[in-house]
């Protein structure tokens, strides 16, 4: 899957503030405080290519975890949603309006990203891991240890 990340539509300010309201769910999900190290935000171009929709685990470290929010609705398997390996094996795939997150360990669940076959879809991705400390953010500075440019295109 061809993955654009797209110029900045949000000040670092704003961005620092919705990572700082979610911190509560990130260190509940991992069961620690956390780092969060990568937040990012990309396009996924439309395409029928099973690259990234084969089924596969990151190569982060196995501690880390994932949440990834739509910038947009998706509905619908041609939107692209996120889809990851239940208990049963199965594919389920996890749909919803913009602003809806979901948490996972990319490294340690088996999970694809379905090819988006009618329009490009954006979310923002926020890699963190367990940490023993709290994360050190501050107001308008970059609050993680690495930022990938907000919609770099």
């Amino acid at each position: 899957v061809d993955y654009k990340f797209v110029q900045n539509p949000m000040t670092d300010h704003r961005l620092n503030s919705i990572v700082r309201s979610l911190l509560p769910r990130m260190k509940s999900f991992i069961g620690s405080e956390v780092s969060v190290e990568v937040v990012d935000c990309y396009r996924t171009e439309v395409t029928n290519l099973p690259v990234n929709s084969l089924v596969h685990m990151d190569g982060d470290h196995r501690s880390s975890a994932k949440l990834l929010i739509y910038l947009q609705d998706v509905n619908a398997t041609s939107d692209g949603p996120l889809a990851v390996v239940n208990n049963k094996g199965l594919l389920t795939e996890c749909l919803g309006r913009a602003g809806t997150g979901t948490f996972f360990y990319a490294s340690r669940e088996m999970h694809a990203g379905i090819a988006t076959t009618e329009k490009p879809r954006y979310c923002l991705n926020i890699k963190f891991y367990p940490t023993v400390m709290n994360s050190n953010i501050k107001d308008g500075s970059i609050y993680i240890n690495k930022l990938v440019t907000l919609f770099r295109i």
